[in-house]
C-alpha cells in the first residue's frame, strides 16, 4: 500500500465522476480507495518503465480519462481497460516528444 507521500495529487476529476470510478473498484469506500491508489502506482510505474516524463501526472491523466467515460459502468476488466488507455497516452506522449525533438533540430 502506498503512503500519502508516495501518492500523486488528489484526483482532478469532479466528485460525481470520481464516485462512479471508485464504484468500479468496490462498494466499500476504504477498499475502493486502496485499489485506486494501487492502480495509480502501477500506472505510474508503467509510464516510468516506458521512459515517459512525469509518470505520476500521466497516471492521473489515465484515471481522469476513465472517470470521464459516460458508459463507465459497462467496463468488465477495469485493469485491462486502464492499461489500454495508458498505452494510448504513452503513444501520444512519444509522438509529442518526437515533434518537439524535430522542431529543436531545425536550424535557426
Amino acid at each position: 500500500m502506498h503512503d500519502a507521500a508516495s501518492r500523486g495529487s488528489p484526483p482532478r476529476t469532479d466528485p460525481e465522476r470520481m464516485q462512479r470510478l471508485l464504484l468500479l473498484f468496490g462498494s466499500d469506500s476504504v477498499s475502493a480507495w486502496e485499489k485506486y491508489w494501487d492502480i495509480w502506482g502501477r500506472l505510474a510505474k508503467y509510464f516510468e518503465w516506458n521512459h515517459c516524463p512525469s509518470p505520476e501526472d500521466l497516471a492521473d491523466e489515465v484515471l481522469d480519462r476513465m472517470a470521464a467515460k459516460p458508459e463507465i459502468e459497462e467496463i468488465r476488466d477495469v485493469d485491462k481497460y486502464l492499461f489500454g488507455i495508458a498505452s494510448f497516452v504513452c503513444r501520444e506522449v512519444r509522438r509529442r516528444m518526437q515533434r518537439e525533438t524535430h522542431i529543436e533540430d531545425l536550424p535557426d
